[in-house]
C-alpha cells in the first residue's frame, strides 16, 4: 500500500517530538544521591541527616526538612530534600530523637547504639534541641551560604515553628519556615484536649502527653506544673515581633487537630474522607500571631514581621508532606527569595525584641580587653519567661575558654565556634555580668552586664 503524504508528515512530527522529549529529559538535572551524615552525637548515638547537594563548588542556601510522626515515629524526609537540591538548595532531611516507642531510632537501619541502648526517652525538649542543633550545624557547614530554611510536616512543623519563635537569628532560628499541617502549636490549648481519638490515627492529646511525659487528663487540659510544661513546649507561647517569616498551611481535608493548631475553624477529616468534627482554631497559630502584631502577608516573597496562611483545597484527606506536590510551585519561589533584613542570617549586636521589657546591655569599664583584642559581645532575651543570654567572642587563641557569670565560672567550652548560650534558669528582674577567659588563665575579654 502506498504511503500518503499525511502519513509521512505524521511520522516526521512524531520523530521530532520524540527527539525533543529525549533531549529535554537529558537537560533536566538529576538529583544527587543523598549522603547520610551525622550532625550530632548524644551519648555515643549518632543523630543523622541525609544531605543532597549539587557539587558545583558554590555555597547554597540550606533547606532542612523535618519529618512528621506524632513526636514518636518517622524517619528522614529525604524525597523533598532531594528534590529541592534540583532548585539550587542544599537539601537536608534530618532525623531527631523520638518519644516512646521511638522505633525508627532503634531499627537495624539506625547504627548502634539506638535510643533504647542509651536509655534516652526523647521527651521535650530533646527533639527541639536536636532540630536547633541541626540548624546551627548546617548554617556553619562549608557547603552552606549561611542561610537556613526549615520545612516541617505535622510534628516537624511544630518543631520548625518552635525554633522560629524561640531561636536566635543567625544561630538556631531558621531564616524562613514552612509549616505543613503543623502538629500541635499550642500544647495547652483547651480545644485540643477534648478531641476524640480515631483508631490507628495520631490522637492529639495522647501525642502531647507522651511527648511531655505527663499523665493524659483528657478531655480536660493539664493543670499546675504540667500546664506550665505544656505552655513552655508550645510554639505559640513564644511568637514575637522579630521572629523569622513563616508560612502556615493545612489542607481543606486535614487530620484531627490540625485546623485547631493552625488556627482555622474548619472540619477535620477521617481516613475514609468523611467529615469528622468542626474544630475551633481560636488559640492556634493565625489568631495568636495576629493578636501580637505579626502581619498576615499575601506577597509571593517573604516580608519582615509577617506570616502567610493557606488552606489548600483538596478533594480527599491530605496531610503534611502528602500535599507537597500541590504547593511546591508557590513554596519554592517563596523560599528562594531574598531573606528580609529583620530575619537576616547575620546576628545583630542589639538586644532582640521580646514581648516582655527588653534586657539592657551595659559595657563595664574594667578590665579592658587585652592587646590581642579579646572582645565579648552579648544579647539577652526572655524564652518562656526565663532570662537567656547569648554570648559571642573573638580574639581568644586557646582551645577552650572559661565563661564567667557574676565572677564565677559557669562553663568551659570549646573556643570554636566562639559563641554560647547561658540559660540562667531565672525569671523576672536580674543582672548578670559576663566575662570570657582563655581556660585557666587571666587572659580575658571585656566585661559586659546584661540586665532584665
Amino acid at each position: 500500500m502506498p504511503i500518503s503524504t499525511n502519513q509521512i508528515r505524521r511520522a516526521i512530527l512524531l520523530a521530532a517530538l520524540t527527539s525533543a522529549a529525549y533531549f529535554a529529559k537529558a537537560q533536566t538535572p538529576t538529583p544527587p544521591t543523598g549522603a547520610i551524615e551525622t550532625y550530632k552525637v548524644v551519648n555515643g548515638m549518632n543523630i543523622r541527616a541525609t544531605v543532597s547537594n549539587i557539587d558545583d563548588g558554590r555555597r547554597h542556601r540550606v533547606v532542612i526538612t523535618i519529618h512528621e510522626g506524632g513526636y514518636k515515629s518517622g524517619g528522614m524526609e529525604t524525597a523533598v530534600a532531594q528534590e529541592l537540591s534540583q532548585y539550587g538548595f542544599m537539601g537536608v532531611g534530618i532525623e531527631y530523637r523520638l518519644a516512646p516507642p521511638h522505633i525508627e531510632m532503634n531499627t537495624p537501619d539506625h547504627p548502634f547504639p539506638g535510643q533504647n541502648d542509651i536509655h534516652d526517652d526523647g521527651y521535650y525538649p530533646e527533639q527541639t534541641e536536636d532540630v536547633g542543633d541541626a540548624i546551627i550545624h548546617y548554617r556553619n557547614d562549608s557547603r552552606s551560604n549561611g542561610e537556613v530554611v526549615a520545612i516541617g510536616g505535622s510534628a516537624g512543623g511544630s518543631h520548625a515553628l518552635y525554633l522560629s519563635a524561640t531561636g536566635t537569628p543567625g544561630y538556631d532560628m531558621p531564616d524562613l519556615a514552612v509549616l505543613l499541617s503543623c502538629g500541635v502549636s499550642n500544647l495547652a490549648d483547651p480545644n485540643q484536649w477534648p478531641l476524640e481519638c480515631i483508631l490507628d490515627e495520631t490522637c492529639p492529646h495522647q501525642a502531647i502527653a507522651n511527648y511531655l511525659d505527663i499523665p493524659d487528663p483528657a478531655p480536660l487540659p493539664p493543670i499546675g506544673s504540667e500546664l506550665e510544661l505544656a505552655q513552655d513546649a508550645s510554639p505559640t507561647q513564644s511568637l514575637h515581633i522579630g521572629m523569622c517569616p513563616f508560612w502556615a498551611m493545612c489542607s481543606s481535608e486535614d487530620s484531627l487537630g490540625i485546623p485547631t493548631s493552625t488556627g482555622f475553624n474548619i472540619y477535620s477529616y477521617l481516613p475514609n474522607n468523611r467529615r469528622d468534627v468542626l474544630e475551633n482554631g481560636e488559640n492556634g497559630i493565625v489568631p495568636t500571631a495576629l493578636a501580637i502584631g505579626i502581619r498576615e502577608s499575601t506577597a509571593t516573597v517573604p516580608e519582615a514581621e509577617s506570616f502567610k496562611a493557606t488552606i489548600l483545597d483538596v478533594p480527599i484527606l491530605q496531610h503534611a508532606f502528602q500535599y507537597w506536590d500541590q504547593v511546591k510551585s508557590e513554596v519554592i519561589p517563596w523560599i528562594s527569595a531574598p531573606i528580609p533584613p529583620t530575619a537576616s542570617a547575620t546576628p545583630t549586636p542589639t538586644v532582640p525584641t521580646s514581648p516582655t521589657p527588653s534586657p539592657t546591655l551595659t559595657p563595664n569599664q574594667t578590665p579592658t580587653p587585652t592587646p590581642g583584642q579579646f572582645v565579648l559581645t552579648a544579647s539577652g532575651r526572655k524564652i518562656h519567661g526565663f532570662d537567656t543570654v547569648n554570648l559571642s567572642w573573638s580574639g581568644a587563641t586557646s582551645a577552650t575558654v572559661d565563661i564567667y557569670r557574676n565572677g564565677a565560672v559557669i562553663a568551659t567550652v570549646p573556643n570554636t565556634p566562639s559563641d554560647s548560650t547561658d540559660n540562667t534558669g531565672q525569671k523576672g528582674q536580674a543582672t548578670f555580668t559576663y566575662e570570657v577567659c582563655e581556660a585557666g588563665t587571666q587572659n580575658c575579654s571585656n566585661q559586659l552586664t546584661v540586665s532584665f
